[in-house]
Protein backbone atom coordinates (compact mmCIF):
# COMPACT_ATOMS: atom_id res chain seq x y z
CA UNK A 1 0.00 0.00 0.00
CA UNK A 2 1.42 3.37 -1.03
CA UNK A 3 0.86 6.36 1.23
CA UNK A 4 0.60 9.76 -0.40
CA UNK A 5 1.09 12.73 1.92
CA UNK A 6 -0.33 16.02 0.74
CA UNK A 7 1.34 19.36 1.46
CA UNK A 8 -1.34 20.14 4.04
CA UNK A 9 -0.79 16.83 5.84
CA UNK A 10 2.96 17.42 5.73
CA UNK A 11 2.66 20.84 7.37
CA UNK A 12 0.34 19.45 10.06
CA UNK A 13 2.80 16.63 10.65
CA UNK A 14 5.65 19.13 11.00
CA UNK A 15 3.68 21.09 13.59
CA UNK A 16 3.08 18.01 15.71
CA UNK A 17 6.66 16.78 15.26
CA UNK A 18 7.79 20.13 16.65
CA UNK A 19 5.52 19.59 19.63
CA UNK A 20 6.71 16.10 20.50
CA UNK A 21 6.89 16.26 24.25
CA UNK A 22 10.56 15.91 24.92
CA UNK A 23 11.56 16.94 28.39
CA UNK A 24 11.93 20.66 27.59
CA UNK A 25 8.67 20.79 25.62
CA UNK A 26 6.78 19.19 28.50
CA UNK A 27 8.12 21.79 30.94
CA UNK A 28 7.35 24.52 28.45
CA UNK A 29 3.76 23.27 28.15
CA UNK A 30 3.46 23.15 31.95
CA UNK A 31 4.79 26.72 32.09
CA UNK A 32 2.27 27.68 29.42
CA UNK A 33 -0.54 26.17 31.50
CA UNK A 34 0.65 28.03 34.60
CA UNK A 35 0.91 31.38 32.82
CA UNK A 36 -2.42 30.64 31.17
CA UNK A 37 -3.91 30.00 34.58
CA UNK A 38 -2.82 33.44 35.72
CA UNK A 39 -4.13 35.04 32.51
CA UNK A 40 -7.39 33.11 32.95
CA UNK A 41 -7.63 34.35 36.55
CA UNK A 42 -7.38 37.92 35.26
CA UNK A 43 -10.03 37.16 32.61
CA UNK A 44 -12.43 35.54 35.09
CA UNK A 45 -11.88 38.22 37.75
CA UNK A 46 -12.89 40.91 35.28
CA UNK A 47 -15.79 38.79 33.99
CA UNK A 48 -17.27 37.97 37.39
CA UNK A 49 -16.74 41.47 38.78
CA UNK A 50 -18.44 43.09 35.83
CA UNK A 51 -21.39 40.67 35.81
CA UNK A 52 -21.99 40.40 39.55
CA UNK A 53 -21.06 43.91 40.70
CA UNK A 54 -21.70 46.12 37.68
CA UNK A 55 -24.53 44.05 36.12
CA UNK A 56 -22.88 44.08 32.70
CA UNK A 57 -24.03 41.44 30.20
CA UNK A 58 -21.81 38.30 30.41
CA UNK A 59 -20.78 38.42 26.74
CA UNK A 60 -19.53 42.01 27.04
CA UNK A 61 -17.89 41.32 30.40
CA UNK A 62 -16.17 38.22 29.02
CA UNK A 63 -14.89 40.15 26.02
CA UNK A 64 -13.34 42.80 28.26
CA UNK A 65 -11.94 40.12 30.54
CA UNK A 66 -10.50 38.35 27.52
CA UNK A 67 -8.52 41.48 26.65
CA UNK A 68 -7.08 41.68 30.16
CA UNK A 69 -6.18 38.01 30.07
CA UNK A 70 -4.62 38.32 26.61
CA UNK A 71 -2.34 41.15 27.72
CA UNK A 72 -1.30 39.16 30.79
CA UNK A 73 -0.74 36.04 28.69
CA UNK A 74 1.41 37.83 26.12
CA UNK A 75 3.71 39.29 28.76
CA UNK A 76 4.10 35.98 30.61
CA UNK A 77 4.57 33.91 27.44
CA UNK A 78 7.10 36.30 25.97
CA UNK A 79 9.20 36.72 29.08
CA UNK A 80 8.91 33.44 30.97
CA UNK A 81 7.40 30.55 29.01
CA UNK A 82 8.98 30.89 25.57
CA UNK A 83 11.78 33.23 26.78
CA UNK A 84 11.67 35.22 23.57
CA UNK A 85 12.89 38.53 24.92
CA UNK A 86 13.67 39.66 21.37
CA UNK A 87 10.07 39.23 20.28
CA UNK A 88 9.16 42.58 18.87
CA UNK A 89 6.34 44.07 16.87
CA UNK A 90 5.94 41.01 14.64
CA UNK A 91 5.33 38.73 17.63
CA UNK A 92 2.94 41.26 19.12
CA UNK A 93 0.97 41.49 15.88
CA UNK A 94 0.84 37.69 15.60
CA UNK A 95 -0.28 37.41 19.21
CA UNK A 96 -2.97 40.04 18.64
CA UNK A 97 -4.20 38.11 15.61
CA UNK A 98 -4.31 34.88 17.60
CA UNK A 99 -6.02 36.66 20.50
CA UNK A 100 -8.54 38.24 18.12
CA UNK A 101 -9.46 34.86 16.69
CA UNK A 102 -9.64 33.47 20.23
CA UNK A 103 -11.88 36.37 21.29
CA UNK A 104 -14.20 35.72 18.35
CA UNK A 105 -14.36 32.01 19.22
CA UNK A 106 -14.95 32.98 22.85
CA UNK A 107 -17.95 35.12 21.92
CA UNK A 108 -19.42 32.56 19.52
CA UNK A 109 -19.07 29.65 21.94
CA UNK A 110 -20.46 31.69 24.83
CA UNK A 111 -23.46 32.76 22.77
CA UNK A 112 -24.18 29.17 21.74
CA UNK A 113 -23.65 27.72 25.21
CA UNK A 114 -25.61 30.38 27.10
CA UNK A 115 -28.39 31.21 24.64
CA UNK A 116 -28.98 27.89 22.89
CA UNK A 117 -27.92 25.31 25.47
CA UNK A 118 -28.80 27.55 28.44
CA UNK A 119 -25.69 26.88 30.50
CA UNK A 120 -24.74 29.23 33.35
CA UNK A 121 -22.30 31.83 32.04
CA UNK A 122 -19.43 30.57 34.24
CA UNK A 123 -19.77 26.96 33.10
CA UNK A 124 -20.02 28.14 29.50
CA UNK A 125 -16.89 30.25 29.98
CA UNK A 126 -15.00 27.31 31.50
CA UNK A 127 -15.86 25.04 28.55
CA UNK A 128 -14.94 27.80 26.13
CA UNK A 129 -11.59 28.41 27.81
CA UNK A 130 -10.66 24.72 27.75
CA UNK A 131 -11.47 24.48 24.05
CA UNK A 132 -9.12 27.35 23.13
CA UNK A 133 -6.04 26.43 25.24
CA UNK A 134 -4.38 23.81 23.03
CA UNK A 135 -4.87 25.80 19.83
CA UNK A 136 -3.25 28.84 21.43
CA UNK A 137 -0.29 26.79 22.71
CA UNK A 138 0.37 25.45 19.20
CA UNK A 139 0.19 28.99 17.78
CA UNK A 140 2.56 30.37 20.42
CA UNK A 141 5.02 27.50 20.13
CA UNK A 142 5.21 27.25 16.35
CA UNK A 143 4.32 30.69 15.06
CA UNK A 144 4.60 33.53 17.57
CA UNK A 145 7.50 32.73 19.90
CA UNK A 146 9.56 30.37 17.77
CA UNK A 147 12.75 32.48 18.03
CA UNK A 148 13.38 32.76 14.31
CA UNK A 149 12.83 29.08 13.50
CA UNK A 150 10.55 29.94 10.61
Amino acid sequence: MVTIITAKQKSIKQIFNGLSFKHSNLWQFIGYLLSGSLATTVHYTILISMVEILAIHPIMASSLGFIGGAITGFCLNKNFVFCDLNAGKAACVKYLLMAGIGALLNIILLLVLTNNIHLHYLLAQLLTTISIVLCNFICCKTWIFNRGKQ
